[in-house]
């Protein structure tokens, strides 16, 4: 086995957040799912009541699926656009804690691998687009994720296929 380097980590770093932006926000404009790159719907993180903290505009959100129905209802009509597109214009991250724990099963504690035991901030700004016009409405974002691993994906066995390996432990959204 390589040894574990901080380029290494760094590396592997700056994948997990790129691979979670193009996700998430492939999600987002497309109107799909997003509760699941939460932690509140990881068993992990339920089994130490560990909800993920959601700031929108401001506002508290509880829950992912909450934060889902505001996305749903800015494209319903009147007033809302069908087609909203999220534009990433920037993101960057750092690496706030490299042993990470929290909630984290036995066998992945005693797992030689630390570089996979990360907690990643990750910050984007971009474009919101309204409707399919190009000169259609735009607000700028600016957002912040808090990222800690997806201990099922760090599993032996049983991991869940197409999940993220790194899950929003808080999430700071601002437009505008």
């Amino acid at each position: 086995m390589a040894a574990v380097t901080n380029d290494s980590i760094q590396h592997r770093a700056s994948l997990e957040a790129k691979s979670f932006v193009e996700a998430y926000y492939k999600c987002v404009s497309e109107n799909r799912s997003i509760a699941n790159l939460y932690t509140t719907n990881s068993p992990s993180y339920k089994a130490i009541n560990r909800t993920s903290d959601l700031n929108i505009n401001g506002a508290v959100v509880a829950l992912p699926e909450d934060y889902e129905r505001i996305l749903e209802n800015q494209r319903r009509l009147p007033f809302g656009f069908e087609n909203i597109r999220y534009v990433v214009d920037n993101w960057d991250y750092h690496i706030i804690n490299f042993e990470f724990n929290m909630g984290a099963p036995q066998e992945v504690l005693t797992d030689p691998k630390k570089a996979e035991r990360f907690m990643l901030e990750v910050m984007v700004s971009g474009t919101v687009l309204f409707g399919t016009d190009k000169d259609g409405p735009k607000k700028t974002f600016y957002e912040s994720f808090t990222l800690v691993p997806n201990w099922e994906m760090f599993a032996k066995r049983g991991a869940p296929r197409n999940a993220m390996r790194y899950l929003v432990l808080s999430q700071n959204y601002r437009t505008i």
